[in-house]
This record gives structure tokens, C-alpha cells and sequence, in this order.
């Protein structure tokens, strides 16, 4: 840059603008400057080098004014050409700042790009390497990756511009698709290995940030930079570095904290020498960390021991992880928030391993005393410090210590709080009466927070547990006579007081009515209906108590003209049901039975809320590291281990001598690629009169004995494998096929008549799927489709992996691709189903933007068939709305066109551009034309390709059959 100070011409304009007195001056100097710049770029006399370069640089402080600047791009590019090197500057530096990766002016310049590259001038290749690490896209990377890979692995390239070489190949590796393999792991794993030993540090820097972005995607291949990268942490705490990278007397920090990261994609050496050495260099990292009073050198240190913990855990070793979490604790008393924040969200990591449970526990006072930082973010990470170190001697303490902490919580942290809390409560609950204590306390200090799954919960608890059925009914008698209790816990209250209320000694059922009936006109219409079957109850087990009886009727009678569909039906089936006599009573009001099978709501609420806040985290966790994570969930967050002896957990409550085990846990869906509405479950039908018992009475049916020798079940799918398949018409992702124990989604990119669809397959259960097999049965005769690499044949538990399908259209078809799918679980239990993969023309269009006048004018050219093609077409959901119809056609990429002459009166005209070909078939563009009468339900397509408007013609025809 030290040329543009040379240019006399700039210094002048800049000095101009900046003596400028007011906004209309300014502008109206640039106009008169961008006005003279036109005029010579338009002029036929040539310019020197010099004006060449002046013009540039007034543009560029132009655009960076804010100014539109639109010409002088292909000067720019111009100059890029040039032989000199103040030309080329300015030329990638405009070029830069005035495109974008989506420019197609780009293009122009891939050549120039590539002769500096290839060039012997040192110069020349740093520019090219930073214009394309900053600006190339795709394109770039399909073109250019070999000639950077060259100046990578040149050995006599100067390491200024090997340095930028790697930084520039990560940039194309990640403007790569996904499933391109641009570096070969059999040949750049050993080549990468021995560049480690480069003695230059911005080399080993720039290759630690290349490895690090190879190994996000995968390891394998690449285990041999594992010792060399050991070793450059030994040579970085040896300070063999020059002083240009030492920063307060630390070797290259940066290094050290890439080098660490990179170790946590691989899994622990195998080689006992190595994971000696890996160990002994953490141990030096931990154990000579002391904070001193330069708070940039803290800063420095402090993230070199955060990574070194990171990938100590994944080490397991006993001796480092207990030297990592006393460290971690120490830095929870020091006055810097972010410092506290990181060792927090460290030390929740470590919470897991039992090897760090007693440290952790020497600091459980101080982990408690962050709970109350004014900081929120500190708070919550205490918070889930506490959550994920409790235990069954220590969970009554943390409970207390959270309900405590509820009232003066930020709001922001409440909703999560009181989840946790009740998810403690009830995974360590030392006996059912402090848990029931415990959670009529959390509901009503919670108030609006307190979701249904808390009294759902312990309505579940007290159902299952005859003991609990009076002291139950007792403590929610003394809450209600206390004050108005939030909505949640009313209806725990109506819930137990209609059921067990009549079980309580020293009351009568008219008092526990006048206390459940005076908070009744402040409750909302669901806790309404709830305390309307509750009074009834009440009133059918005193049926001596006239006063009782009257109040209760005329409630009823009330709610029987209301406006309230559901509160209308309850009272007049009510108050038939009082006027019925005792008999009908007691044939349709029975107790209700316990709870057979049923997991954790509160788990299951849980998991799917740290699902959804963790999906960032998960994907910076290396894929090994995810997969034992995901074995390890269900213990953590499970009814085994972590219940205390003797006490099971609610979703496994049982009456003494009942030796029935807890139901399995229900597995949220691995994939969300889209929101394709809540997964199939069955509800239990109610029983007796509808609408008496709260929650929904499960059936007691007898169960049919078993065989000796079950026969292997074939596995259901969980939906409808047509409404899955409809959905892929018109989106990109979506769900394929799901079962009970695997669920198979798709997402698919395509770039004119190609196209990848990746298949992912995620394990729902606890156990390891067998036999798993993705293949393509048939593709029709206008598509090409290709399977790279096969699932693997054992599917993890609740892991999810990748299958990339190549697919092309070679000529016009709306025909699916048949895949078939299988596997088979360790009970027996098989799947083995062939499924439609939806192609249609959509997926290979292109929205296209068409003057009225010329789609007019096309329209009439194209004379009927093959050409042009009409249906009728009637929606299932009946007649479409204009909305309705432009909806569905954006949804197939055609570009519905307004006001086009000659198209029927309510009619839309759309149209698109459809690529077809590539390989042995040439590539082509059809130009689609379409008109959708809804009114008439008439379709009509016209081309220049019969084949292409059939396919068109049966796409339309589907989709808009199938209605909005």
C-alpha cells in the first residue's frame, strides 16, 4: 500500500471531500469526480499506467464513502492482467471490495487469478492467494484448489506465501460441497504430517488452521499429525520461537490453542508413547498456570488451560482431570466475569466424570454463591454447573438451594430453572413426601413458569402411590386456604382434592370445596374444567350434604349456558350425572387406575429443551466425542445410575412390592430438518364418561401372554410414507421414513441439472442397529443417480450419519427414485422397505423473470401437442385461491408473472427455465411456460420439448391435485 501514497491525483480529491462544509458539497464533488472518471474510461485515448491506478483508488475511497460506484469493474479486472505490481495491487483490491462470491464477473478473472498463482513471483502469488481466500466461492474451488495444493507443497516457496497458501485452502475446502473429497487423506495425511516440522511458526500456524478445519469434517486418514502436533506444544513450552511470535513471554499462543483444538477431533492415541507425551505436555500446561497482573497475558494463558481441560476430558485421565477442575475452581473466586463464565461452562463438562466428583464438591459453596451474579449469563452456567454435578447426597441440597434462588431469578433463566429443578426432584428424590414438598413449592413460587409437565408429573406420582393419596390431598387443602396459588398448581389441586380428598380425616368434602371454589373465578377455562370435575367428584362422594350438593348444581347450571364449548359440555354431563342417582355414579365416576409403561414427561421436556439450545455446541464436538456422548445419554439423564437406592424415579413409581421395572424413555427424533409437525404418539382412550377423569385414563387390559418364541416383528413406520414423500416435492428437506427405531431425512442441494441429496439415518433407541443398508433399486430412464459410499452396516446407538446420492436429470421425466432401505435391531425386529425419492422437474428449475409481452407472444407461438398440454385438475381440498396457487408454484420454482395479455381472466402465468443433460447428454435449457386456471381447474404447459411438457404437465397436475 505504500504505492497510493505516491498518487498525487487521490491526495488531492480526499483533501477536497474533506474541506467539503456539508453533505450536498460532497456529493455533488463526487458526482463531478465520478463523471471525469467515466469519461476517460469511455474515452478512446489510452491511459498510462499512473491514471490507470489513480482512477482505481478515487473509485475505491469513493465506494468506501458509501457512494454507488457502478462501472470501472471491468478496469479493475483489467488491471489484474497487468504485468507491473502497483497495477495488479489496485486491481485485486477493487476487485475485492466492488465483488462478490456471486458475481459472475468473476469468471473474467479465474485465468489471471491462476497465472499469478502458477507464477515464480513471490508477490504476485500472495496477491492472488489473499484475493481468493477473501472472495473465491465455489467456483474458485473447483478450479483453483490444485494450484493452491502446488504452492502449499512447494518446499522452496518462501514460508510468507505457504502461509497464506494453507489459509487460502481452507477457504476452498469450505466453499467445497460438503461430501467433495478435495484433500485425499491417504496422500495429504502424511504430507500434512511432515509439513509440521516446518521450522517457520506462521507456517505451523497457518497448517494448524488448515488441520483444523480438515479434521472438523473428518479425522480419519490424518491420525499421523497427531505426534507432530505434540510436538509442537513441547517446542512452544520449550519457547524454541522467535521473539516476532512470543506475546508476553508465551511461545505463540495462538499455536498452542489451535494445536490443542485440533487434538480434540482426534480420539486418544492408541500408541503408548504418544499419549505418554500428550499427557505430560497437558500436565505441564496445567500445572504451570499461575494468573499474574498483566490481564493480557491472563487472557492468553487462561485459553491455552481451557483447551488443555477440553481435551483432557477426552483423555480420561484421572491425575489430569482432577488437576483440571482444581484449577477451573480457582479461577470461580476471581473478579473477572468472562474468566468465571469459561471455567463455569468448563467445569460442567467435568461434572460428568466421576473421577472429579469429590474436587467438585469441595466448591460446591462457591459454585452456589455465582448463582446470585448480577451477570445472567454466569448465573445460568452456575445453574447447569449445579444441575450436572448433583447426586443423590446432594440433590436436597441443590434443590433447596435452586427453589431458593427461584424467586429473585431473572426472568430470562426462569422457565430452565424450574425444569431443572423438577427434573432433580424427581430423578433424586429421597423419599415421595419431600418430592411431592418439593413440587407444590416449585409450582407455586414458579407461577406462569410452571409448565403442565409439573403437575402432570406429580399427578402421576400421587396416582401410582396409594400412601401419598391423603398426604397429598392435605398439603394442596393447606396451600389453597394460604392465598391465590398460580394457575399450574390449581390444577394439582383439583386434580388430587376431586380423587383423595375425601380419604382426609379432618375435613368434610363441602370444606374442600369452599376452598378450592373460591380461587375458581380467577382461573383460566382448562383449570376450569378440571375444577368442574373436581366439584362434581366431591359432590358424588357426600351426597348426605344438601348445601354441597346446591352449590355444586348451581355452578353447574351456570356453565351449562355459557359460551365455553368445553365448560357447556362438562356441566349438563355433570349435572345428568348428579340427577342420575347413586348407581350411575358409581358406574361411570371409578378412581383412576395407576400409570402403566409411561416415561418421564419431565425427562422428555428436558431433552428436547437441551437438544435445542446445545445443536450449535454439538456441531463444534468431534464426531467420536459426539458418538459417546450420545451412548452415555441415557445414564446421565435416565432412571438408573443417578436414581438413589431404593427410591426409583417418577417415571418408575411403583407401590411397595411391585417389582416391576421403569418404562424405557422416549427418544426425541434426531433429525429436525423440518418442522413437519408433532411425532405420531398414542393416546390412551378414555373410559367410562368422557371428560371424569383427569389426566386421560390409560386402559387396563390383560395383557395376552407371550409367546416362548416370538416370531422377528416387521417394523411399522411411525406415518404415512405418501404424505412424506408429497412434502419432498416442494421442499428441500424433509423427513423420508421414520419408525420407532430409526428415522431416515433428506436434504438436497442442486445446481442446474445436478444435483447431491444427503440421506441422513439417525438411531433412536438405546441399541445398536444391525444390517443397515441404503441402495438404489431403480432409476427411471431420464435420471442418473449414484450412491458414492454405503451406510455403514452398524448403525450406533443414537448416532446419526450421512449418505450423499449424486443425482442428475439426463433428459426431461417426473418418474421417482426407488431406494431401498433396511436393518434389523437385536431382538429381532426388521425393516426392509423400498421408498420413492420425489425428482420432479422443480428440483432442476430455475425461476425465471419474463416480460409480459414476450411470454404473450411465446405463448401464442407454441402450437398444441407434444408442446402444449391441458388437464383438468381437481384439489382434494377443493378450489385453490389465487394466493393459494402462486404459493405452490413459487414452491416449484416458476416465477409467477403479473398482468401478461392473452391469459384467461383469473388465470396465473408462470414460468421457469429447465436444465436437463450433462455427461454423455448434452446440457440443455428448456424454456417453461405455464398458465393455472384455478377457477376452471385447468392446467396448461407449453415448451419447446414434448417430453419436458408432459413431465411439467404430470408435476402440476400432482401437486396442485393434492391442494395447499
Amino acid at each position: 500500500m505504500a504505492k497510493v501514497t505516491n498518487v498525487r491525483g487521490l491526495r488531492n480529491y480526499i483533501q477536497e471531500l474533506r474541506n467539503c462544509s456539508s453533505k450536498e458539497q460532497e456529493k455533488e464533488r463526487v458526482d463531478k469526480e465520478l463523471g471525469k472518471v467515466r469519461k476517460k474510461y469511455t474515452s478512446d485515448k489510452a491511459m498510462s499506467a499512473y491514471d490507470k491506478r489513480k482512477y482505481m483508488w478515487k473509485l475505491l475511497y469513493t465506494h468506501m464513502l458509501g457512494y454507488n460506484v457502478e462501472f470501472g469493474h471491468k478496469q479493475a479486472m483489467d488491471l489484474i492482467a497487468a504485468p507491473g505490481y502497483a497495477e495488479k495491487q489496485v486491481g485485486y483490491v477493487a476487485c475485492a471490495v466492488f465483488l462478490s462470491e456471486q458475481d459472475e464477473f468473476l469468471r473474467l478473472v479465474i485465468n489471471s487469478v491462476r497465472n499469478d498463482l502458477i507464477s515464480r513471483n513471490e508477490a504476485f502469488q500472495c496477491l492472488a492467494l489473499d484475493f481468493t481466500a477473501n472472495v473465491g466461492g465455489a467456483e474458485f474451488a473447483q478450479l483453483l484448489t490444485v494450484d493452491v495444493m502446488g504452492v502449499l507443497a512447494n518446499g522452496a516457496t518462501r514460508p510468507v506465501v505457504r502461509k497464506k497458501a494453507a489459509l487460502c485452502l481452507l477457504r476452498l475446502i469450505r466453499k467445497a460441497p460438503l461430501d467433495a473429497e478435495v484433500l485425499s487423506p491417504g496422500v495429504w495425511g502424511s504430507r500434512l504430517a511432515g509439513m509440521l516440522a516446518d521450522p517457520d511458526v506462521g507456517v505451523l500456524l497457518g497448517l494448524t488452521t488448515l488441520l483444523l478445519g480438515v479434521a472438523a469434517r473428518s479425522y480419519v486418514g490424518y491420525e499421523a499429525c497427531v505426534p507432530r502436533l505434540i510436538a509442537v506444544l513441547d517446542r512452544c513450552k520449550a519457547r524454541e520461537v522467535p521473539q516476532d511470535y512470543t506475546y508476553y513471554g508465551l511461545a505463540s499462543p495462538w499455536l498452542q490453542v489451535k494445536a490443542l483444538r485440533v487434538l480434540q477431533y482426534f480420539p486418544p492415541p492408541e500408541d503408548p508413547a504418544v499419549r505418554g507425551a500428550l499427557v505430560d505436555t497437558l500436565k505441564r500446561i496445567l500445572g504451570g498456570s499461575e494468573p499474574v497482573k498483566n490481564a493480557n497475558k491472563n487472557n492468553a494463558v487462561h485459553a491455552i488451560v481451557f483447551e488443555a481441560v477440553a481435551l483432557a476430558i477426552g483423555l480420561e485421565d484421572a491425575d489430569l482431570l482432577t488437576a483440571g477442575a482444581a484449577l477451573l475452581a480457582r479461577f470461580l473466586a476471581v473478579r473477572e466475569p468472562n474468566l468465571r463464565y469459561l471455567a463455569l461452562e468448563s467445569l460442567a463438562r467435568l461434572a460428568g466424570v466421576p473421577a472429579v466428583a469429590e474436587t467438585l464438591a469441595r466448591h460446591a459453596r462457591t459454585v452456589r454463591d455465582c448463582l446470585a451474579d448480577p451477570d445472567v449469563s454466569i448465573a445460568r452456567r452456575a445453574m447447569d454447573l449445579l444441575f450436572t454435578m448433583a447426586s443423590p447426597a446432594t440433590a436436597a441440597g441443590v434443590v433447596e438451594t435452586l427453589l431458593a434462588f427461584l424467586p429473585t431469578a431473572d426472568y430470562s433463566l426462569r422457565e430452565e430453572l424450574v425444569l431443572k429443578t423438577a427434573v432433580l426432584a424427581e430423578r433424586f428424590l429421597p423419599n415421595l413426601e419431600w418430592y411431592v414438598d418439593s413440587m407444590l413449592t416449585l409450582m407455586e413460587q414458579a407461577g406462569e413458569f410452571a409448565i403442565n409437565d409439573l403437575w402432570q408429573s406429580v399427578v402421576h406420582l400421587v396416582t401410582n402411590s396409594p400412601e401419598l393419596h391423603a398426604y397429598a390431598a392435605g398439603r394442596v387443602l393447606e396451600a389453597l386456604r394460604r392465598g391465590q396459588p398460580p394457575e399450574t398448581f390449581l390444577k394439582v389441586a383439583a386434580h388430587v382434592l376431586g380423587e383423595f380428598g375425601p380419604l382426609l380425616p379432618d375435613t368434610t368434602p363441602g370444606a374442600e370445596y369452599a376452598a378450592l371454589a373460591a380461587h375458581f373465578p380467577a382461573a383460566g377455562p382448562e383449570t376450569k374444567a378440571i375444577m368442574l370435575t373436581a366439584f362434581s367428584k366431591l359432590a358424588l362422594a357426600a351426597p348426605e350434604d344438601g348445601d354441597l350438593q346446591a352449590a355444586v348444581r348451581a355452578l353447574l347450571e351456570r356453565h351449562a349456558r355459557g359460551v365455553d364449548a368445553e365448560l357447556q359440555q362438562r356441566a349438563v354431563e355433570y349435572t345428568g350425572l348428579l340427577a342420575g342417582g347413586p348407581a350411575l355414579a358409581k358406574a361411570a365416576v371409578q378412581p383412576l387406575p395407576r400409570w402403566e409403561g409411561r416415561g418421564s414427561l419431565l425427562l422428555r421436556r428436558l431433552e428436547a429443551y437441551e437438544g435445542e439450545e446445545g445443536n450449535d455446541e454439538g456441531l463444534e464436538r468431534p464426531g467420536w466425542l459426539q458418538g459417546e456422548a450420545a451412548a452415555g445419554a441415557p445414564a446421565a439423564a435416565g432412571d438408573g445410575p443417578a436414581s438413589a437406592p431404593g427410591t426409583p424415579g417418577v417415571g418408575a413409581v411403583r407401590p411397595p412390592g411391585d417389582g416391576a421395572g421403569p418404562a424405557p424413555l422416549a427418544v426425541p427424533d434426531l433429525l429436525d430438518l423440518l418442522d413437519l409437525g408433532e411425532p405420531s404418539s398414542t393416546t390412551p382412550a378414555p373410559g367410562g364418561l368422557e371428560g371424569l377423569g383427569l389426566p386421560p385414563t390409560p386402559q387396563q387390559a390383560t395383557p395376552a401372554p407371550s409367546p416362548p418364541h416370538p416370531a422377528p416383528a416387521a417394523v411399522a413406520p411411525s406415518g404415512s410414507l405418501e404424505a412424506w414423500s408429497r412434502r419432498l416435492w416442494t421442499q428441500a428437506s424433509g423427513i423420508l421414513y421414520e419408525d420407532a427405531n430409526l428415522q431416515a431425512g433428506v436434504k438436497s442441494a442442486f445446481s442446474g441439472a445436478a444435483g447431491t441429496v444427503t440421506v441422513f439415518l439417525g438411531n433412536k433407541t438405546g441399541g445398536a442397529l444391525a444390517g443397515v443398508a441404503l441402495e438404489i433399486v431403480g432409476a427411471p430412464p431420464h435420471l442418473t443417480a449414484t450412491l458414492p459410499a454405503p451406510p455403514p452396516a452398524m448403525l450406533e446407538p443414537r448416532r446419526q450419519v450421512q449418505v450423499p446420492l449424486e443425482v442428475g436429470a439426463g433428459a426431461p421425466g417426473s418418474a421417482p427414485l426407488r431406494l431401498r432401505l433396511a436393518y434389523h435391531t437385536a431382538d429381532g425386529a426388521a425393516a426392509d422397505v423400498q421408498l420413492d425419492l420425489p425428482l420432479p422437474p422443480a428440483k432442476f428449475s430455475q425461476p425465471v423473470d419474463v416480460p409480459t409481452e414476450v411470454f404473450a407472444a411465446r405463448w401464442e407461438q407454441v402450437a398444441g401437442p407434444p408442446f402444449k398440454l391441458s388437464a383438468d385438475v381437481a384439489p382434494a381440498s377443493g378450489a385453490l385461491s389465487d394466493a393459494a396457487v402462486q404459493q405452490l408454484l413459487a414452491s416449484l420454482h416458476l416465477r409467477v408473472l403479473a398482468g401478461v395479455a392473452g391469459v384467461p381472466p383469473g388465470a396465473t402465468a408462470a414460468a421457469c427455465v429447465l436444465h436437463v443433460g450433462g455427461g454423455a447428454a448434452p446440457a440443455r435449457q428448456i424454456p417453461c411456460m405455464v398458465v393455472v386456471a384455478a377457477g376452471a381447474g385447468r392446467v396448461t404447459v407449453a415448451t419447446a420439448d414434448g417430453a419436458a411438457s408432459a413431465a411439467l404437465l404430470s408435476q402440476l397436475t400432482s401437486v396442485l391435485g393434492w391442494g395447499a
